[in-house]
């Protein structure tokens, strides 16, 4: 099997594209279109100028998203001989491009033909009318083709339609080197590199008094860390979005797995959107629960719903998850359904006003006049939503947290509730393998040193973890000529960016989880195939104690599953008898004939024969490690091949296989907190450090004294992890990804860690090559005293 990754798969998380902006939303009262609504959106935005950036003199971008301005269209159809009445009509769509200069005519009637065999009726075909004048030097040279498309969308309903409108975007986005701006049967966007007069003045439609909108939403853009362009300016088709998604990394690779079409190069505030529009549009979401999913509660707000609430936000929790953290103010709209929110830390502001004429949401307080208002605006508190339903013609329906949670359990669709696996009667039986020889050997040969033996006593006894302010600093594995290196020493976490600064732990600690779910994802929805009756195991961090080896134990299994239950997790033993003849142990070791390489493709291979035979829980063991001749594999070099090919490779419904199983590694070589939190972003469920815990904890006192010190070593990791997600503005460890590099690994090897390198090349660095002369190093070591 191949396992190399596809190029996109290797991202560079600290040049991910964020913004930070200017937002505002105006909700027309009564549900009646005018013309003053998108005046005074328009308005608002030249007001927040300060909020947004300039290069050179020109705006960073400016947009708008509207109602389908229908009387406009209207006069658009009559004038290439068609009704106008046909714009009334539910499934009327329209849609917005930029196109190339180049070749624009051929995409254009690649695109038509492409609408046909979706079974688009396409009535409009046109170039918008737009103002090159009015744009700056830069913004002209890059200038794009602004065309407009309308039509006819046949199906059961405007939800129906919407969805093949969806499917007939993915491919023409595919296809063809185009950017949609907008393709709906309910909204359009209009958006220029420039500011908001510019937008104003470059697209002529906007300055008509007949174009009349319910609902606007209004963007510019102030992008730190981003290149300017059309494409990267919001409103995209859903949202406008303040802030950064820290999580950006998990938050694709989960999109990815539930057979998400991302943008090509987009940025997290696009692929965002396109995960919430692959919710509504493929899995028949709503707005409302759609962002529910992606923003669900914080875990200690959870625990405050309903019983009747509980079930319906664990499944989304655990079929999905908390992937999109980070500083966040939101305005979303699909249809007549607008949905407002603030991140669970409330690091972006979004206030709420209200005038005689409109309700709004916007970035700054002061946006209007303060006489405008008839009551104070008020700022959404961290993690709170508010709902606002236009019933047209008629009235706005405001639906604060309470009632959100109401309806969202009222539209949710029958499934069984997600309920832990039952516990057993008595402890598990655990085949335990022979301890290869004396343990000081046996830590070197796996990359111990003095230190982590040091550091990992001091956690047993005191509960503190050792990382500080700046993470890991140990040295560079790169310039070391001290004998083999850890893979994971190759590794440095990234920092947090100067917009968006590390959380501080301490004064936020009600919101941080270290809550790790353990084997397959559950349904979400009716529409995903992938349920059936395993459920998953939710532990309070993703540490699983036991895996011990044959001798005197550690602790008795009866006494170990009780301390590891107050630690806020299970023995590994538990954790495969609960799956029964659904788990599996793959050998983690290079056999006797096999290289490095090799050996990871029968890894892979045996990985995704298990998940076509319906294993639900995969544990990658390194036992046989230094046994009749097998070598020690690197477990975080396995875990990045294992996952990758689990994630790679999708079923015949577009499910990756790696939603179908869980991921845990029984590894001596996890050392510390470094290892363990680069194994969780590598893609392990859990992970079962047993030679760190027989280290720690050890063999003195009573087995009272024994498990307290196993308590202790778990409190010292859970706050370990807790730090290290801050660092980077995390705070639930799920959404953690790979938000680090690798110095001095060689191209092929990096790809495999799907993470960006530095000082490598396909020749150069840690090579498969050097990693098989080290693997037999390593077994020399074995039998060699231990390094001082």
């Amino acid at each position: 099997m191949n396992i190399k990754p596809p190029p996109e798969e290797n991202q560079r998380p600290w040049l991910d594209e964020h913004d930070g902006c200017a937002l505002i939303a105006n909700v027309r009262k009564g549900g009646r279109p005018t013309h003053g609504n998108v005046k005074r959106t328009l308005l608002a935005l030249t007001r927040m100028g300060h909020r947004t950036g300039e290069v050179q003199g020109e705006g960073d971008g400016c947009g708008l998203m509207t109602d389908i301005p229908r009387i406009i269209w209207a006069r658009k159809m009559q004038s290439v001989g068609k009704s106008g009445d046909i714009v009334t009509d539910p499934q009327f769509f329209v849609i917005h491009l930029f196109l190339p200069q180049e070749n624009t005519q051929e995409i254009v009637r690649q695109i038509t033909e492409t609408a046909a065999l979706n079974v688009l009726q396409i009535l409009y075909s046109e170039a918008g009318e737009t103002k090159t004048e009015m744009l700056g030097p830069l913004a002209r040279r890059q200038e794009p083709v602004f065309w407009q498309i309308a039509g006819y969308a046949p199906g059961r309903d405007p939800r129906d339609a919407n969805a093949r409108l969806f499917e007939f975007q993915m491919q023409i986005e595919r296809e063809l080197p185009i950017h949609v701006v907008s393709c709906s049967t309910h909204t359009v966007v209009y958006k220029v590199r420039g500011h908001a007069d510019t937008l104003y003045k470059y697209y002529p439609d906007l300055r008509d008094p007949e174009f009349e909108s319910v609902v606007t939403i209004g963007h510019s853009r102030y992008s730190t860390n981003t290149e300017t362009a059309f494409e990267r300016v919001q409103p995209f088709s859903l949202l406008g979005h303040n802030g950064e998604i820290n999580t950006i990394a998990r938050l694709r690779e989960e999109a990815r797995m539930l057979g998400t079409q991302l943008v090509r190069s987009g940025s997290d505030s696009q692929d965002l959107n396109r995960v919430l529009e692959s919710l509504i549009h493929r899995y028949h979401f709503t707005l409302l629960e759609a962002m529910e999913i992606c923003f669900p509660p914080v875990p200690h707000e959870a625990e405050a719903l309903t019983d009747e609430q509980k079930p319906l936000y664990r499944r989304y929790r655990m079929g999905f998850g908390p992937f999109a953290q980070g500083p966040a103010g939101l305005v979303t709209r699909h249809g007549d359904e607008c949905v407002f929110s603030v991140d669970a830390l409330g690091l972006r502001p979004l206030w709420f006003g209200e005038t005689e004429k409109d309700y709004y949401f916007s970035s700054e307080q002061g946006v209007l006049p303060l006489e405008q208002n008839i009551r104070d605006p008020r700022p959404l508190a961290p993690g709170e939503k508010v709902v606002l339903n236009v019933i047209r013609g008629s009235t706005i329906r405001v639906l604060g947290d309470r009632d959100i949670r109401h309806e969202t359990l009222s539209r949710a669709r029958a499934l069984k509730p997600v309920k832990q696996p039952s516990p057993l009667d008595v402890p598990a039986t655990w085949n335990a393998p022979e301890a290869p020889g004396n343990l000081d050997t046996w830590r070197t040969a796996v990359g111990w040193y003095r230190s982590d033996r040091d550091i990992a006593q001091d956690m047993a006894e005191k509960a503190m973890d050792p990382i500080g302010s700046l993470g890991y600093d140990g040295p560079l594995a790169a310039l070391s000529t001290d004998g083999p290196r850890n893979i994971s020493e190759y590794f440095k976490e990234a920092v947090a960016v100067v917009t968006n600064p590390a959380i501080d732990r301490e004064r936020e600690t009600e919101h941080f989880s270290t809550e790790a779910v353990v084997g397959p994802r559950p349904a979400i929805h009716e529409n995903d195939r992938n349920y059936d009756e395993i459920t998953p195991v939710a532990l309070r961090l993703p540490v699983l104690v036991g895996g011990q080896v044959a001798g005197e134990p550690l602790l008795e299994l009866g006494d170990y599953a009780q301390a590891a239950n107050r630690g806020g997790t299970m023995l590994l033993e538990d954790a495969m008898a609960l799956f029964g003849n659904k788990a599996i142990r793959l050998n983690m070791a290079i056999s006797p004939d096999e290289t490095v390489l090799t050996a990871l493709e029968r890894l892979t291979d045996e990985a995704l024969d298990a998940v076509n035979r319906k294993i639900r829980l995969i544990v990658l063991d390194d036992a046989q490690a230094f046994r009749d001749g097998w070598r020690w594999l690197d477990h975080h070099v396995a875990l990045a091949a294992v996952d990758r090919a689990l994630r790679l490779t999708l079923d015949d419904f577009g499910i990756a296989f790696r939603r179908k199983a869980g991921l845990v590694v029984r590894a001596a070589g996890v050392r510390n907190l470094h290892d363990m939190i680069l194994a969780v972003a590598l893609g392990a469920d859990a992970v079962n450090p047993y030679l760190l815990i027989e280290t720690a904890v050890g063999r003195a006192g009573t087995a009272e004294e024994r498990a307290e010190r196993v308590l202790r070593l778990l409190t010292a990791l859970e706050k370990g992890l807790q730090k290290v997600t801050s660092t980077m503005g995390v705070h639930e460890l799920r959404g953690y990804g790979k938000t680090f590099g690798s110095i001095g690994l060689s191209t092929p090897v990096a790809e495999v860690m799907g993470c960006v390198n530095f000082a490598g090349s396909d020749e150069r660095g840690m090579t498969w090559d050097r990693l098989d002369r080290e693997s037999s190093d390593r077994s020399a070591i074995f039998t060699k005293p231990a390094r001082p």
